[in-house]
């Protein structure tokens, strides 16, 4: 049989099985891709039928129609939906600036709309979430700190100027990966705390070797004086045989004299040897001593340091909110045991948000910082100041009623009121709304009292003076 002729040898099973994985893969991928895109249509067709009139509903069925009968791929359709949805949106909101199609004598384009339309609940869509998105990056800057400023600064400006939903959802990617770089570093921060203590068990495994050695070295010093002393005892008792069988008194000099500068010379080597241990044994028990020393200081550092920063605002240095909890459940459980009255004071910055579009984010931070500062005067050292979240502050007044809490945050508002805030040679404008209430009676957790004190601060915006009490 020629060469020509022989037939073709059979492909391996595994080649054919690893082909069929991929081919299976492949569907997968589509019907994954086909699912989610009829899952964003059927969301968007809910909100349309929801939102617009039926001539509204028909016209945008009829536009979309060829997203699922057509033989578009995934990408193109996925495209077609979301400049249907923006153009939707822009016509909803009365932004829609595209020039007019040309429409076919024949046959009349219908329109995506009636010309005049009702307001919907589309109407307002984009500012809710542009709204929302700014208020959880402002609740995100509190949390994870200095560190993340300037990047979620920027996306705080792409969510002010987002134009549809997808410039919204956009945010959600970098936003998240903020959040990993976040959780890396706290990840990091722990690391280095069990590389702190492993050095330290390290450095403790050496000086637990150092304490067996110096057991060990005075074992062996310990059984070397018991030999030198049976030596001398030998000796002595050489030479007291010898002085009994002695009888010329020369010899028996020579002989003593002999013997007793041995021993003197043990002895004397015996007592340096001792000394010389004895200053080592010093020498190294006060080292032993500063290492120690050097490394409760250490911890005590650590330990302090990272306290303060699990109880501390990162921006303003004063308290977080975890621990304004904790001293209000303190004072609400001293009232309820021992009837001791406690007021709270609660305020934030009026229009907050203008002055970070008006004079930028960093302005708006060291307003904050400034703030936090200059409320220190008033407060005495036994009240709880902390940061609430954002712009908000509050205080806590122990020992304080309803009438004394009050005259306090006059107090507060005078002097905030009376201080200037400048940004880079600019006067930063600063109006504070200030609530203030005092425990009841009817009072069961620390959430009703601080929801009254925010609710006199809303109506201190709408009022003159700006402080709202019981």
């Amino acid at each position: 049989m020629t060469s020509d002729n022989k037939p073709k040898e059979p492909t391996p099973p595994e080649t054919e099985n690893r082909k069929l994985y991929t081919h299976i893969m492949d569907l997968e991928n589509q019907v994954r891709d086909e699912r989610d895109f009829l899952k964003r249509l059927v969301q968007t067709i809910s909100a349309v039928h929801r939102d617009e009139s039926s001539a509204g509903v028909e016209a945008f069925l009829s536009h979309v129609r060829p997203m699922v009968t057509g033989d578009t791929d995934i990408q193109e359709r996925d495209r077609l939906l979301t400049d249907t949805k923006n153009r939707l949106m822009q016509t909803a909101l009365g932004t829609d600036k595209k020039a007019p199609q040309k429409v076919s004598r024949s046959v009349p384009q219908k329109p995506l709309a009636p010309p005049e339309k009702a307001p919907t609940q589309m109407d307002d869509i984009i500012p809710r979430l542009k709204t929302s998105a700014i208020e959880e990056l402002s609740n995100l800057k509190v949390i994870i700190g200095e560190n993340y400023r300037s990047d979620l600064g920027a996306l705080w400006e792409k969510a002010e100027n987002a134009q549809t939903v997808d410039d919204v959802i956009a945010l959600k990617a970098p936003v998240t990966n903020i959040i990993e770089s976040y959780i890396e570093d706290l990840l990091g921060e722990n690391d280095r705390i069990i590389e702190f203590f492993r050095e330290l068990s390290e450095k403790l495994v050496l000086v637990e070797k150092d304490i067996e050695s110096s057991a060990a070295e005075a074992d062996h010093y310990q059984k070397k004086a018991l030999t030198i002393s049976d030596n001398l005892h030998s000796e002595i008792k050489n030479v007291s045989a010898r002085v009994h069988q002695s009888t010329q008194f020369d010899e028996l000099k020579s002989f003593l004299v002999s013997h007793l500068e041995t021993i003197t010379t043990v002895l004397d080597k015996t007592r340096r040897e001792y000394i010389d241990r004895l200053q080592k044994v010093e020498t190294e028990r006060e080292n032993l001593r500063k290492h120690f020393e050097h490394v409760i200081l250490r911890l005590t550092d650590e330990n302090r340091s990272l306290e303060e920063r699990s109880r501390k605002d990162p921006l303003t240095g004063i308290f977080n909110r975890r621990v304004l909890e904790e001293h209000m459940n303190a004072e609400l459980e001293r009232f309820m045991r021992y009837d001791k009255p406690f007021s709270v004071i609660f305020f934030d910055i009026d229009k907050f948000k203008e002055i970070n579009d008006t004079y930028g984010h960093d302005a708006g931070d060291r307003a904050l910082l400034g703030i936090a500062i200059r409320a220190r005067d008033v407060i005495r050292k036994m009240d709880t100041f902390a940061r609430y979240g954002g712009d908000e502050f509050v205080v806590i007044l122990p020992e304080t009623d309803s009438a004394k809490g009050f005259k306090v945050a006059e107090k507060l508002h005078h002097i905030l009121d009376e201080t200037v805030f400048e940004y880079e040679g600019q006067r930063v404008p600063i109006v504070l709304s200030i609530g203030v209430t005092a425990v009841q009676a009817s009072d069961t957790s620390i959430e009703t009292i601080v929801t009254r004190a925010d609710k006199h601060m809303y109506l201190a915006k709408k009022s003159t003076p700006k402080v709202v009490g019981d």
